[in-house]
């Protein structure tokens, strides 16, 4: 797959990197713990879950073209959007530490990513505002990222409605020149795989979807997200037919020392990508060698 010199290079980088990265995880999980009891019982208090919830929708079609194309109201359009930006952050912030009730449970949840997602596909990228929607998609795809996270850690599984359609509308978004939003699709994406493992036409399209991601991107910390999210998806051992149809095994491994180049390039100036992509380094050679393994024994049965 790639020399022994590059593997110990990478190895050398971590373990240089490990009290960084792992104060990193620490500091992360324990902002999230660390809500107070007062806080939550303030939350619950006060329904802000629902709250929020019920700020999600935008004006009518109709009324936020003629406020856009209206000199007199043009400022009351941007003031709707930037309200939208925050109600999205907000649940952002608030579906990964609420119980899951104060929504509705993880059926309304669901059905909350599907309105969501429509009102996504609605903003035009070509259209003169767009500067402005752009913040909005990135605030709106963020909070789905949330909300099917924490639909994954239940387990949630009930998504027999998404079809190959669906999923296509959902990779237009992922190529908007927007690292962040690309960032945010790549996890949504990688999601949805796990989440939808028992249909192969599906789990097929999410894996092409997130190789070619990788392929593309220019940006390391691009590819390690889209990474990130492959693995995830193609963990489990139910997916070794699939993951052999879409050459998965050759692809990585046709990528893996152009990455591990760029790492050594760039792993001084990632920042606050540093984490994630060193993980992603790490874990790349073990899972490609793993899964060539299990592919490679399907030819023999």
């Amino acid at each position: 797959i790639s020399s022994q010199d590059d593997e110990m290079d990478v190895e050398s980088e971590e373990s240089g990197s490990d009290e960084e990265l792992n104060g990193w995880t620490e500091g992360d999980e324990t902002q999230l713990l660390g809500l107070s009891s007062e806080i939550h019982e303030a939350l619950e208090k006060h329904k802000l879950a629902k709250l929020v919830y019920m700020k999600i929708s935008s004006l009518p079609e109709n009324v936020m073209d003629i406020i856009t194309n209206c000199a007199q109201s043009i400022a009351l359009a941007k003031r709707v959007v930037r309200l939208q930006c925050c109600v999205y952050l907000c649940l952002n912030n608030l579906v990964s530490v609420v119980d899951m009730e104060q929504f509705g449970g993880p059926r309304a949840l669901y059905s909350l990513v599907r309105s969501i997602f429509k009102q996504c596909l609605c903003l035009n990228p070509q259209q003169p505002g767009f500067e402005c929607n752009a913040e909005l998609i990135e605030a709106s795809t963020a909070a789905i990222r949330a909300i099917l996270l924490r639909l994954a850690s239940f387990k949630f599984s009930d998504l027999g409605d998404i079809n190959p359609y669906d999923l296509e509308e959902i990779f237009k978004i992922g190529i908007l020149p927007e690292p962040r939003v690309q960032a945010n699709v790549a996890r949504i994406v990688g999601t949805l795989g796990v989440l939808l493992v028992s249909n192969p036409l599906l789990v097929k399209m999410v894996g092409n979807y997130l190789l070619e991601a990788v392929e593309r991107q220019q940006a390391l910390w691009l590819s390690a997200e889209a990474l990130d999210s492959l693995m995830d998806v193609f963990a489990d051992d139910c997916t070794d037919q699939m993951a052999a149809e879409i050459n998965l095994v050759p692809r990585l491994q046709a990528l893996t020392h152009r990455l591990k180049s760029k790492m050594r390039q760039e792993r001084k100036t990632l920042g606050e990508h540093y984490p994630v992509v060193s993980t992603v380094m790490t874990n790349l050679s073990p899972f490609i060698k793993y899964k060539g393994a299990r592919v490679a024994a399907l030819r023999t049965h």
